[in-house]
């Protein structure tokens, strides 16, 4: 359903487009059986999760990201 591991993106698409978070939209699109084993492979996988730690300032630190792609584009 999702092309990437980033939970702060998917809570981003998730939490735009549904008021119930990652289970509404799963109880949305799939069948009961399937919601149900969804959601429970999905808490397993995150129990152990590591947020990223992107330092004392987020915002510097996703600029810095922006800026390095753009670099990247405009030398190719």
């Amino acid at each position: 359903m999702f092309a990437t591991n980033d939970i702060l993106l998917k809570r981003i698409f998730i939490y735009k487009n549904n008021p119930y978070g990652w289970n509404g939209v799963l109880s949305n699109v799939f069948p009961k059986k399937e919601y149900c084993e969804l959601a429970e492979f999905i808490g397993k996988i995150t129990l152990n999760r590591q947020p990223p730690d992107f330092g004392e300032d987020s915002h510097t630190y996703f600029q810095s990201l922006i800026d390095g792609e753009k670099r990247r584009l405009t030398m190719q």
